[in-house]
């Protein structure tokens, strides 16, 4: 069989499981996953008034500034100090967020936070790189930190919530 037979056929396979929805009756209840979820914070960010839309390759990239926030938790907590959003927004429904943030945690370590991901604007779920230059928060680099972004209708604050995700397999002999 040629390679081009193949991939027309793993195409078309996909392509009709894609245009099968999966029933939710038909998904076990549990799922022995080989990773676990820890709620680590909530940020609270505080948004001002974003500068005029740039036209970008089939959207529009926008700037928000954060003017201060919150993060509390059990894993950190701290002020934000200030940073901005730059979500891209594609065919007017479809968003890249991306947040940038820096501040202090309340035992003054300085922090700074990168964070990714897709989703429309009420079902953003991101990927948070969090960097703090104190041990005592080695942890939370051992794993990703997954989270979703969940802002209010007037988009002058959202919540933020994050969630270590770390492998619970172990080493396999």
């Amino acid at each position: 069989m040629r390679l081009s037979s193949v991939i027309v056929s793993l195409v078309s396979l996909a392509a009709t499981s894609l245009a099968t929805p999966i029933e939710r009756a038909t998904l076990p209840t549990t799922l022995n996953l080989p990773f676990n979820f820890t709620y680590l914070f909530t940020a609270t960010l505080e948004i001002g008034k974003p500068s005029n839309p740039i036209q970008i390759a089939g959207g529009t990239l926008l700037n928000e500034p954060v003017v201060a926030g919150t993060i509390t938790g059990p894993a950190v907590n701290g002020t934000i100090q200030g940073g901005f959003a730059h979500p891209s927004v594609y065919n007017t429904t479809m968003q890249v967020p991306g947040i940038d943030l820096y501040g202090v945690t309340n035992d003054n370590s300085s922090f700074y936070i990168h964070e990714a991901g897709v989703g429309l604007t009420y079902e953003q779920v991101t990927r948070i790189e969090l960097y703090i230059g104190e041990s005592r928060y080695s942890e939370l680099s051992n794993g990703f930190i997954l989270a979703t972004v969940n802002p209010i209708s007037n988009r002058t604050i959202a919540y933020v919530e994050g969630y270590l995700v770390q492998n619970t397999r172990g080493q396999v002999s």
